[in-house]
């Protein structure tokens, strides 16, 4: 299966992301290279570029008030750590909830707000599992893609043989 963020940097809520960062960045302090800065300094920077984001559409200038910055440096990383939050809690609450119906994150593939995991049990419960991540948190909504035989994740389709073995070839997007 494969879930997709829909439109997330506009989606991610600034003040509980830039919790998110900041908590993730104070627990990994001894892991990366500030360069020099104390969380506080860190703290201010972050708050200064996630809350004066601006951006041009024609000859218009609009302030960014919801949502990540598109195109800004920040949003991505920002948005990375706020959604292996999301997932991580998600994931686990979910385990906690419905053991029968286990998700080993060892086996669950995220590039930014593109998902890919292979789902061992029955349809209705995927279908479950879409309706609990689409409402865990009220402004991320995922949609879902599955097939019995294909997907196609990223730049890849991936198919799984009659000898129940997984193969891959290159997937290129149609355009209009």
């Amino acid at each position: 299966m494969s879930l997709d963020i829909s439109a997330m940097y506009t989606r991610i809520p600034i003040d509980d992301c830039k919790l998110k960062v900041l908590g993730f960045v104070a627990s990994h302090l001894f892991d990366l290279n500030m360069f020099g800065l104390s969380l506080a300094d860190f703290e201010n920077l972050l708050h200064t570029v996630m809350n004066e984001s601006f951006f041009q559409f024609g000859e218009r200038k609009f302030h960014q008030v919801l949502g990540l910055g598109m195109g800004h440096r920040y949003s991505p990383p920002a948005a990375n750590i706020y959604v292996f939050i999301l997932e991580v809690d998600l994931i686990t609450d979910w385990n906690r909830q419905f053991p029968a119906l286990f998700i080993d994150l060892d086996d669950w593939f995220r590039a930014l707000d593109d998902v890919f995991t292979i789902w061992k049990y029955s349809l209705e419960s995927l279908h479950d599992f879409h309706k609990y991540a689409s409402n865990y948190n009220p402004n991320i909504k995922f949609t879902l893609e599955w097939s019995f035989s294909n997907l196609s994740y990223l730049d890849v389709t991936i198919s799984l043989n009659s000898n129940t073995e997984l193969t891959t070839e290159l997937y290129i997007k149609p355009t209009t």
